[in-house]
């Protein structure tokens, strides 16, 4: 592990000099080189296991109903993860449910599973699955962005545009997006302690 986090912080170190006149890292190397350092005792030679997943939403209702919804979600997600070790990050645009799960396979597979069968939602279907050597996320026990039009430039970046179809996206494109939209929703978290 030591050896990649070097090599990791040798490519930011030449990335940076290469592209970055301002001397800043961009969002999501930044996040892997950080969650390279944060990544637990326990699991500095365990690998991580990440699947990707979408969902089809099913509660009926309007904007009002959906954030309640997906409040819900995120807060039991957070208790439960934060039990069993996981960590992730939750996309929802009204229609989808796109989630990243990290963690112990046999516990991201238990989640997984208790996830498939809730009701909320219908036809889940695993994108993708992999073994990381570092946690994405490692301090979101269930981050969570509801799309919304402040955050439309983040999508649209990440070739998303006005109606997402999750079975046409890559899960590395899912994966950058959710990393953008974390830091998206941490810049706007610091703005507004910053304001108060």
């Amino acid at each position: 592990m030591r050896h990649l986090r070097q090599r990791i912080e040798e490519f930011l170190e030449h990335f940076q000099a290469l592209f970055e006149i301002d001397g800043s890292i961009p969002k999501r190397f930044r996040k892997l080189s950080t969650s390279l350092s944060k990544q637990p005792k326990s699991e500095a030679n365990a690998m991580i296991h990440q699947p990707v997943y979408f969902s089809r939403n099913t509660v009926q209702g309007g904007d009002r109903a959906m954030l309640t919804n997906l409040r819900d979600i995120v807060s039991t997600s957070q208790r439960n993860n934060s039990r069993d070790g996981i960590t992730g990050f939750l996309i929802f645009d009204k229609t989808w449910f796109v989630q990243i799960l990290e963690g112990d396979k046999t516990q991201v597979m238990e989640t997984y599973n208790r996830i498939a069968r809730d009701t909320r939602h219908s036809t889940a279907t695993i994108m993708n699955v992999r073994d990381v050597e570092a946690r994405l996320f490692p301090n979101w026990t269930m981050g969570g962005a509801m799309r919304t039009p402040e955050m439309e430039e983040v999508y649209l970046e990440h070739g998303v545009g006005s109606a997402m179809d999750p079975s046409r996206l890559k899960s590395a494109q899912i994966i950058a997006l959710a990393l953008d939209l974390q830091a998206f929703e941490e810049t706007k978290r610091k703005g507004q302690r910053l304001a108060s």
